[in-house]
């Protein structure tokens, strides 16, 4: 198959993941569900208030069969869970902003997520030298070496690449303010077709393009040399899957106090590739507290945590602690749509490995906007599109990232 074919094959797939994800969300039964109101729910003797029919009532307070206590029901749809995905970081877990939301007893929620990552960081030699040419072409491995031959601080790097995952997740409410969760991504790194938004994106913005004015839209790779760090991937990677990831989250207070406040914990198992990144081969594990405050038309959300991350010989990192955390504002316009402005911060995953740059904590700023699909009250589904850029901090996390989601609840 020609280097054309293959590039060819990688823009469908990503463009197949966004039409099957429109498909889904736009069928007609779920059409259907929207044209139908939903069915008045009977009056709740357990709770003083009156039945939770307003999706953006002062006190929706539904309870739990099995302990009685309110609980808080996701008519928020919370922040989105946008995640750093670097090229050389994607294979470690990373604590995805979250709400203080749980899934009642006995219910379902089935999401997909894609997401676009696009980045382009070199060091400061390499990016002068492909700012300066008169036209684009490609950047291969022999002149990388050229580069890492001459560099005195033994830190040389280019990094040039699209990561598109695809997460399936599937969570249920057990009851007693407790949701399980499993999540199964599909990663691939490849030369995408990206670029092409990205530079008129930072043109409109005023950014430095750092070089990539000098190299060829979509193109890949993979050097990192230095420190006793030799790294060279020359070929796309994948698809393929990633690392699995299982959850727990815990209801530590409901709707009857002012802030709702839960307790989540998540483990990643090494079930990808390390050697070609997917995967950081370690067994790393998080724990988390998030916090959600609504009132009628406004929700905001705070989120810290920690992830203790294993050692990864591929990179050279040894086992670690990570501060993960985020903050975001949710504002509702109308019963189906939302607006969604959030930021979150992670510590350095490869603090350890002697690159200066690399060192760096991540910044990240996203906006999303979301629609719901079915019936206003725990309507059948919700379309989330949204948008994420580095902030700070340049040569240690994705330029932009671009995020179609869908998910569904049901019993």
């Amino acid at each position: 198959m020609t280097c054309g074919r293959i590039r060819s094959v990688r823009r469908s797939f990503g463009r197949g993941a966004i039409a099957l994800l429109l498909a889904v969300s736009l069928s007609p039964s779920a059409s259907r569900a929207a044209e139908s109101p939903a069915a008045p729910s009977p009056p709740d003797r357990t709770t003083a208030g009156p039945p939770a029919t307003d999706p953006v009532a002062a006190d929706p307070v539904p309870v739990d069969p099995e302990t009685t206590d309110p609980v808080p029901v996701e008519q928020w749809g919370g922040l989105p869970k946008v995640r750093e995905q670097f090229p050389l970081t994607t294979g470690f877990l990373i604590l995805e902003p979250t709400s203080a939301f749980v899934l009642p007893a006995g219910t379902w929620r089935a999401s997909a997520a894609i997401t676009w990552s696009n980045t382009f960081t070199a060091q400061q030699d390499v990016e002068r030298a492909l700012a300066a040419r008169a036209e684009r072409s490609s950047f291969e491995r022999e002149a990388f070496e050229r580069f890492a031959a001459a560099d005195t601080d033994d830190q040389t790097f280019y990094l040039d690449a699209q990561v598109t995952r695809l997460v399936f997740e599937l969570s249920r409410g057990i009851g007693h303010g407790l949701e399980l969760s499993l999540a199964v991504p599909a990663v691939e790194m490849h030369g995408g077709f990206t670029d092409f938004l990205v530079e008129p994106f930072h043109d409109a913005l005023g950014f430095d393009q750092e070089g990539r004015s000098g190299v060829h839209h979509d193109g890949f790779g993979l050097f990192v040399s230095g420190q006793g760090l030799e790294l060279a991937i020359e070929s796309d990677v994948g698809p393929k899957v990633g690392d699995v990831e299982v959850g727990i989250k815990k209801r530590l207070a409901g709707r009857s106090a002012a802030w709702s406040l839960l307790v989540e914990a998540e483990a990643k198992l090494p079930t990808g590739d390390d050697e070609r990144l997917i995967s950081s081969g370690s067994v790393d594990v998080g724990l988390g507290l998030a916090a959600s405050r609504c009132w009628r038309s406004r929700c905001i959300h705070g989120m810290v945590g920690t992830v203790w991350a294993g050692a990864s010989d591929r990179l050279g990192t040894d086992r670690r602690s990570i501060l993960n955390a985020a903050v975001g504002l949710e504002e509702r316009f109308s019963e189906r749509w939302r607006l969604t402005v959030q930021g979150s911060y992670w510590q350095s995953y490869l603090a350890g490995i002697g690159f200066e740059h690399f060192a760096e904590d991540t910044v990240q700023l996203a906006v999303a906007v979301s629609r719901r699909i079915g019936p206003p009250v725990g309507g059948a589904g919700e379309v989330l599109v949204g948008l994420s850029e580095n902030a700070f901090s340049f040569k240690n996390s994705a330029d932009v990232s671009f995020h179609l989601g869908w998910q569904r609840r049901f019993e």
